[in-house]
């Protein structure tokens, strides 16, 4: 699991560095990459749940270029994983345990709310072809 989940961080930090819509400084990098291993773990979320929250990410920013900053990353990221394993893992877990996961950093009404507005946004097509 450990050397898939490197595989997989090493994707995100490609996906964030080559971004066409969000530039992220470099500490800002350093802490989307860290959040991300951190909320795996956590909430042991399958490492491909967090390469589909990315595409997720990317299919909200071609929808709307603005709607994901190097500000709101860490929210977008934090529910599209949440999405993701909802739609992909066998047992995920509630929004209260997501909540709690981010040890305050979200509140259970912001994800829910998050979670709403990006469901919208990508027309509830949450499917890989």
């Amino acid at each position: 699991m450990a050397d898939q989940m490197n595989r997989v961080i090493k994707i995100v930090r490609e996906w964030a560095v080559d971004h066409q819509y969000i530039k992220f400084e470099p500490h800002v990098l350093k802490d989307f990459i860290d959040w991300v291993w951190t909320l795996t773990f956590t909430t042991k979320t399958e490492p491909v749940c967090v390469i589909f929250a990315m595409i997720y990410m990317d299919r909200i920013l071609e929808k709307r270029s603005d709607a994901i900053t190097h500000k709101n990353a860490i929210g977008m990221v934090t529910v599209s994983m949440m999405v993701a394993s909802k739609m992909w893992q066998d047992i995920p877990y509630t929004n209260g345990v997501w909540a709690t996961a981010t040890d305050g950093r979200f509140s259970l009404e912001t994800l829910n709310s998050t979670e709403s507005e990006m469901l919208e946004v990508l027309d509830w097509s949450l499917r890989m072809n």
